[in-house]
């Protein structure tokens, strides 16, 4: 999937955070959580080591933190109705300070633009579009009837995203950053 979604640094980053998990759990067979954790951080700064400079590479590890927190780092499926609401107020409780420290949007419908997106995208959208491509070798009818519908699917979240978007807080430029953070960015440059 990883390489399929084209291999973004968030992308990358979660595919090593799975990989660290996958090989904790293979290696211990037990529920060690955190130790999966310390080794996907440890493994994405040494293989991606300006990555530790840009926030998304501290909000994801935080947001996986709360997760694992607030789940008690059990690797057991949550049940359906837990998993749906659970996630969302941890993660933006989590993410409220260090976001406003670093003067960072926080838009108010985005937990329930989550509650729909990510079921959407995860249950119809991405393993349509990758049956599609994985059947495009056999049948390229139906890999395109696969696609058509990924792409029907994401029409009417599209044009709910775009709705959401209109009452997101406008984004902040460089100019508007706060001193302390344009000192910051000015040492690391010269670093």
């Amino acid at each position: 999937y990883a390489a399929l979604a084209g291999g973004g640094l968030s992308v990358q980053r979660a595919a090593i955070m799975a990989t660290a998990e996958l090989a904790v759990l293979f290696a211990e067979r037990s529920a060690a959580a955190w130790r999966a954790f310390a080794l996907a951080l440890l493994l994405v700064s040494a293989l991606q080591p300006l990555a530790v400079t840009q926030p998304g590479f501290w909000l994801s590890f935080l947001a996986v933190a709360a997760l694992f927190a607030g789940f008690g780092a059990r690797l057991q499926a949550p049940g359906w109705r837990e998993a749906l609401w659970k996630p969302q107020w941890l993660v933006g409780l989590a993410l409220m300070v260090p976001l406003a420290l670093l003067g960072l949007p926080q838009a108010p419908l985005g937990p329930a633009v989550n509650l729909v997106a990510i079921p959407v995208v995860d249950l119809l959208v991405v393993p349509a579009s990758l049956l599609g491509v994985l059947l495009l070798a056999i049948s390229e009818p139906l890999a395109v009837a696969l696609s058509g519908f990924a792409l029907r699917v994401l029409e009417p979240l599209h044009a709910g995203l775009t709705l959401a978007a209109a009452y997101a807080p406008p984004p902040r430029g460089p100019e508007d950053a706060p001193v302390w953070q344009m000192a910051l960015a000015g040492i690391c440059a010269l670093c």
